[in-house]
C-alpha cells in the first residue's frame, strides 16, 4: 500500500456490523475492546469521538488516526460517553442514554483545494443532504453543483445554501453536467459526489491524504456503505478493490474498483483522461475508470468514507427515465444500451495494443456487455497453448481450447492482507498450476478466478489438499516477493495449518525465511514453527548445544516429518558430528 494503516483483514460480517455501528453511535463512544485501529479510525470519519475504554494497548490505534491525519484518541478519564462498543461490535449505552446518531466535528487540516462536484437534475427532496455532507468536510474544499435544468425547487434550495458555487444549464444529462463542472473546477482533485448520497465527514480527511502524500497515485479510494433509502438501515458494505497499481487497466474491463464518491481523483488524470462521453447516460463512472487506470495507480483504502442511498428513483435523463429497481431487466437493457458502443470503441481503439494477459481481459469485459462476436474475435487473435485462466475465458465464450499442461505448480498460502494475492499470482502464476490457500477473507473470490484461475480452498492442509506432480513453487502472499527454489518433496511440509507448514519448509530446506512485505494475518505461530525458526537462528549464531536442545523438542513433537531430521542433521554437522548427521539424514530419505 502507500500509504501504510497495518490494519488486518476484515470479513464481510465484521464490515456490515460497523456499518450498522456508524448508523447508531453517540458523537462520543467509548472503545471497549481492543482495536488495530481500524474501529477508532472508522468511527472518526464517521464524525464520532472515539475513547479508549479498555486496559489494551492503545498505540497503534492512536498511531493510525495521526496517521490519517483523524485527531488524538481520548483516553477514558478524559471525556464522558454514553455508550460503548463491545469487542463483537455490538453497541452497549449506559444510564438509560439515547442510542442515536450524533456527530463530532473533526479539527480542520490543511492540504490542496479538493473540488466535490455534484450534478443534480430533480433530486430536491435529497439534494439537501448531499450538501450537508459535502459541506461538513473538513479539508480546503469547493463544493460546485451543476444544476441541469431542473424544473423543481432545486434552484431555490440552492440559492439557500451558503457555501455552494452553482452552474445552470439546460438539461443535457449527467456527462456533459459532470464535464461541465469538470471544466469549472479549481481544485487539485475531484470527487464527484451524486446527489441522492452521502459523504461521511472524515472522506476527504482520508482519502486527501492518501492522494497527495503519494504523488504517483491517480485515484485515492475507499470503502462504501448501503443503505436503504427508506428506513436507513446499512444494506450491504461494499470494499474498494485493492489490487496492485499494474492491475488496474485489466481490472478496470471487468467492473468498477469503487463507487465514484468514494474515489478522489487526481485533477491532472482526470485532465489526461478526456473528457465524459457526452451521450452516456448510464455507465459513464465504468468507463472513466477505465480511462484513469492508463494515468496511474489506484490506492484502495480498508475504511469506509461514503454512503450510498438505494431507492428506486427515476434514472437517467430528462428526456428516457426508468425504474432501477422495479425493472431490473429493463435496466440492464438500457444500461447496455449505452454502455456497449463505447465500450467496442474504447475496444478498437487500446485492444491492438494490449500484451496477452490484457486482451484476455478485454474479452472478458466484451462478454460482460454481451458483445460476443467482439469478445470471440479478441479472444481467438491468440493461439494456445491456454493458460488455466486463458482456457476459462474462451470456454465461456464457446471457443475451443488447448489448455497448457504446466509442469510445475504453484502453490500460494494467502495470508496476506487483500491485494497481497493477487500481486503474489501476478509475479509467480505465468506457466504453473495455481493452487491457492485462501487464510484471510477475499471478496469477491470470483475476480481473483477471473484473472487467475485454478484451484482455491481454505484452512487446507498443504500435504494433503494439493494434488499435483512436483516441483512446486511455494509462496506466502504476505511476502510476495519471496522466491525460494522449488520444493521436490511435499513430505517436507508437516502436518500443520498452510502457514506454518510453509515456514516450516523453509526452515528444514535452507531457504531464506520470507520477510513480510504485506499486512495480513496476526496470529502466533504453532509451536513446532517457533521451534523451527528458534533452531534455524541458533545455528546461524553458531550455538550448536542450544540448538541441539531445541531439536530434542522438534523429534518429540514431530518424529516422523522429514524436516525435523534434516534440521537435527545441520545441529550435528554444527557440532562435527558427521556420523550422527549422516543417520538423521537417512532418516530423512537423503542419500
Amino acid at each position: 500500500m502507500a500509504l501504510p494503516t497495518r490494519l488486518r483483514p476484515r470479513s464481510q460480517a465484521e464490515r456490515l456490523a460497523l456499518a450498522g455501528l456508524i448508523r447508531r453511535a453517540p458523537a462520543v463512544v467509548g472503545i471497549a475492546g481492543p482495536d488495530d485501529g481500524w474501529l477508532c479510525a472508522a468511527l472518526s470519519i464517521a464524525g464520532r469521538r472515539p475513547v479508549w475504554a479498555n486496559d489494551g494497548d492503545a498505540s497503534q490505534a492512536q498511531d493510525l488516526l495521526r496517521t490519517l491525519g483523524l485527531g488524538e484518541l481520548s483516553a477514558w478519564a478524559e471525556l464522558p460517553f454514553a455508550a460503548t462498543v463491545q469487542p463483537d461490535l455490538s453497541l452497549v449505552t449506559h444510564g438509560g442514554s439515547p442510542s442515536r446518531s450524533a456527530s463530532e466535528p473533526l479539527e480542520p487540516v490543511t492540504g490542496p483545494l479538493i473540488t466535490i462536484l455534484t450534478c443534480t437534475y430533480n433530486r430536491a427532496a435529497l439534494l439537501p443532504q448531499a450538501l450537508a455532507s459535502a459541506l461538513a468536510q473538513r479539508w480546503p474544499c469547493e463544493l460546485l453543483v451543476v444544476d441541469d435544468g431542473s424544473t423543481d425547487d432545486t434552484p431555490a434550495i440552492l440559492e439557500a445554501t451558503p457555501g455552494v458555487r452553482v452552474l445552470r444549464q439546460d438539461n443535457q444529462g449527467k456527462p456533459a453536467a459532470l464535464q461541465a463542472g469538470l471544466e469549472a473546477a479549481r481544485g487539485e482533485a475531484v470527487l464527484v459526489l451524486d446527489d441522492d448520497d452521502l459523504l461521511l465527514p472524515g472522506a476527504l480527511h482520508l482519502l486527501g491524504r492518501a492522494l497527495f502524500d503519494h504523488p504517483e497515485l491517480a485515484v485515492a479510494m475507499a470503502d462504501s456503505i448501503v443503505f436503504d433509502g427508506a428506513t436507513g438501515q446499512a444494506r450491504d458494505y461494499l470494499p474498494c478493490c485493492r489490487l496492485p497499481g499494474a492491475m488496474a487497466p485489466l481490472h478496470t474491463l471487468q467492473q468498477v474498483p469503487a463507487l465514484v464518491s468514494a474515489a478522489l481523483v487526481r485533477m491532472s488524470a482526470q485532465r489526461a483522461a478526456g473528457p465524459y462521453e457526452p451521450g452516456m447516460v448510464r455507465g459513464e463512472d465504468m468507463d472513466m475508470f477505465l480511462r484513469l487506470a492508463r494515468q496511474g495507480p489506484f490506492e484502495g483504502l480498508p475504511l469506509p468514507v461514503f454512503q450510498y442511498r438505494s431507492h428506486d428513483a427515476a434514472r437517467g435523463s430528462g428526456a428516457g427515465q426508468w425504474q432501477k429497481h422495479r425493472d431490473p431487466a429493463e435496466h440492464r437493457r438500457r444500461t447496455l444500451h449505452f454502455v456497449r458502443p463505447v465500450f467496442r470503441r474504447r475496444w478498437q481503439e487500446l485492444a491492438p495494443r494490449a500484451e496477452r494477459p490484457e486482451a484476455f481481459a478485454w474479452a472478458a469485459g466484451l462478454f460482460a456487455r454481451d458483445l460476443l462476436d467482439e469478445a470471440r474475435q479478441e479472444a481467438a487473435r491468440w493461439p494456445g497453448p491456454d493458460t488455466p485462466s486463458e482456457a476459462w475465458v474462451r470456454s465461456q465464450l464457446g471457443l475451443p481450447t488447448r489448455p497448457a499442461q504446466p509442469a510445475e505448480a504453484l502453490v500460494v498460502v494467502d495470508d496476506g492482507d487483500p491485494g497481497a494475492l493477487e500481486l503474489c499470482l501476478q509475479l509467480h502464476a505465468r506457466d504453473r498450476a495455481i493452487h491457492v490457500c485462501l487464510e484471510v477473507p477475499r471478496d469477491p473470490l470470483e475476480s481473483v478466478r477471473l484473472y487467475f484461475e485454478g484451484a482455491y480452498g481454505a484452512q487446507e492442509r498443504l500435504h494433503r489438499w494439493v494434488q499435483h506432480p512436483c516441483p512446486w513453487h511455494l509462496r506466502l502472499s504476505s511476502s510476495p516477493g519471496w522466491s525460494p527454489p522449488p520444493l521436490t518433496d511435499k513430505r517436507l511440509l508437516p502436518d500443520l495449518p498452510a502457514p506454518d507448514a510453509a515456514l516450516c519448509a523453509a526452515a528444514a530446506s535452507g531457504w531464506d525465511l520470507p520477510a513480510r512485505e504485506r499486512l495480513g494475518l496476526h496470529r502466533q505461530p504453532h509451536p513446532v514453527t517457533r521451534a523451527c525458526l528458534m533452531l534455524r537462528r541458533l545455528l546461524q549464531q553458531g550455538q550448536g548445544p542450544q540448538a541441539m536442545a531445541v531439536a530434542k523438542q522438534l523429534m518429540k513433537a514431530l518424529p516422523a516429518w522429514p524436516g525435523t531430521w534434516l534440521l537435527t542433521a545441520q545441529v550435528f554437522d554444527s557440532l562435527d558430528l558427521t556420523a550422527q548427521a549422516a543417520q538423521c539424514r537417512a532418516k530423512a530419505g537423503e542419500p
